[in-house]
């Protein structure tokens, strides 16, 4: 499809971003509610510390790509790899996602004869955690990226590390 190409993959990746950071909160909050008291800071934290894996063993498939084929063999069609092992794990997620069950908290304040609870916030105090969520995620997001995007690309072009090297 030529030029549109990237201009789809990029569109792709933007809604990819957006679906993931907006489960991010409610997958937090279903584990912490589904952990036992007592548990709840261990189980909140296996949604970020399982983040930074998938985003290792994304740098690890990379890097394995580039050691295993050449460059020609990257640059045409290799890089799919990764796309296409990754939409088996999309497809297990969507169905966990639709087959989850409410929590047995959210069950217990639910009113009767409602489909959602009903929470009364005022508007500052929902402005500071909009804020305070945003604020956490940027500083997340510009870590992740730095060690894995920047850091890599500022290897090769400026201390003249190969691709690999970079990636490792």
């Amino acid at each position: 499809i030529g030029a549109a190409a990237p201009w789809l993959l990029t569109l792709v990746r933007i809604l990819q971003g957006l679906s993931a950071g907006g489960e991010f909160g409610g997958a937090v909050a279903i584990m912490t509610e589904f952990a036992p008291r007592g548990r709840r800071g261990l189980y909140a934290a296996w949604q970020s510390f399982t983040v930074a894996l998938g985003l290792l063993a994304g740098a690890g498939i990379a890097a394995l790509l580039a050691t295993v084929l050449s460059a020609d063999a990257l640059d045409s069609w290799g890089w799919r790899i990764p796309f296409l092992l990754a939409l088996p794990l999309g497809i297990i997620a969507l169905i966990l996602r639709l087959r989850l069950e409410e929590t047995p908290s959210f069950e217990r304040i639910r009113p009767e004869g409602t489909s959602a609870p009903v929470q009364k916030a005022s508007a500052g105090e929902t402005a500071k955690a909009v804020v305070l969520g945003i604020a956490r995620l940027m500083g997340w997001s510009a870590a992740g990226y730095t060690f894995l995007v920047v850091l890599p690309g500022y290897l090769q072009s400026s201390l003249g590390a190969t691709f690999q090297e970079a990636l490792v």
